[in-house]
C-alpha cells in the first residue's frame, strides 16, 4: 500500500495478484485493477505521481501509468460516459441501457455543455 506524492491517490495490492488505485478522499476505485500472475509484494509511486511500480512473486516488475484526471464538472463527465456507452448507473447501483430518446437527450445536453471533458 502507498500514497501518491500529493496524497490524493492510494495504491493497494495483495495476494490475489491485483493492484488497484483508489481516490484517497472518496475511496472510489480509479480505473481497472492491474494484474500480475502471483502475489504482489511491493507497490510504489514514482516521485512525479504519474506512474506506479509493482513487484510480484511471479518474477516480474511492472511500471503502470496512472490515468490522467478528467477536468471539468462531474455532471459533464457523467453525461459523456452515458453518451459514449448508452448506459447509465442508477441510484441503486444497477447499470441499465438508455432508450434512444434518453440517449439522444444526454448527447444534446453534453453538446450544450461544450462537449466531452478533456483529460
Amino acid at each position: 500500500m502507498g500514497f501518491s506524492p500529493d496524497g490524493a491517490i492510494l495504491v493497494t495490492a495483495g495476494q490475489e495478484g491485483k493492484a488497484r488505485l483508489w481516490d484517497a478522499e472518496t475511496t472510489v476505485p480509479i480505473g481497472p485493477p492491474w494484474v500480475h500472475q502471483d502475489i504482489i509484494w511491493a507497490v510504489a509511486f514514482r516521485p512525479g505521481g504519474r506512474e506506479v511500480l509493482t513487484g510480484s512473486a511471479d518474477g516480474t516488475a511492472r511500471l503502470w501509468q496512472v490515468p490522467a484526471p478528467v477536468e471539468g464538472e462531474l455532471r459533464r463527465a457523467v453525461l459523456w460516459v452515458q453518451a459514449m456507452t448508452g448506459l447509465e448507473l442508477d441510484g441503486e447501483g444497477t447499470v441499465r441501457w438508455l432508450d434512444h430518446p434518453a440517449w439522444h437527450e444526454r448527447r444534446q445536453r453534453l453538446e450544450e455543455m461544450g462537449g466531452p471533458p478533456m483529460p
